[in-house]
């Protein structure tokens, strides 16, 4: 008779994610750090954590487009999130002086108001 392994749960909580992350960069883990980013949008991708986590590192890379499509998608969800619109106005790539003024007059939105902007959403969480 074969013994049965134990079973290994993979959490699926973006949370996690988003800390396994941090620590992978704080310890220099990069690659890591920005899979584990992306793992967490996989689970969620409306989350704002780890949509501007991922372009916070992405920003210190000097990978400014990738960056702010993060922001981009982070505003989508919470469009007065001031962090991601601080941050995609410090870019200064096309347009994102205007989405930081937007972002500061707009008021949180629970959902995403198109199915375009969904499907945007779910191109980001698969790296896209």
């Amino acid at each position: 008779m074969t013994e049965l392994s134990p079973i290994r749960i993979i959490p699926t909580d973006p949370d996690y994610y988003i800390g396994l992350g941090r620590e992978q960069e704080a310890s220099g883990n990069i690659d890591d750090a920005i899979d584990s980013y992306r793992t967490a949008i996989f689970h969620a991708p409306r989350s704002v954590p780890a949509l501007t986590a991922l372009g916070d590192l992405l920003a210190r890379l000097d990978q400014g487009e990738a960056a702010a499509r993060c922001y981009r998608l982070a505003l989508l969800v919470d469009p007065a999130c001031r962090n991601a619109a601080r941050n995609v106005a410090l870019l200064k790539t096309s347009g994102e002086v205007s989405l930081y003024r937007l972002g500061l007059a707009l008021e949180p939105v629970s959902e995403m108001s198109s199915a375009g902007a969904s499907r945007v959403m779910d191109d980001a969480a698969l790296g896209g």
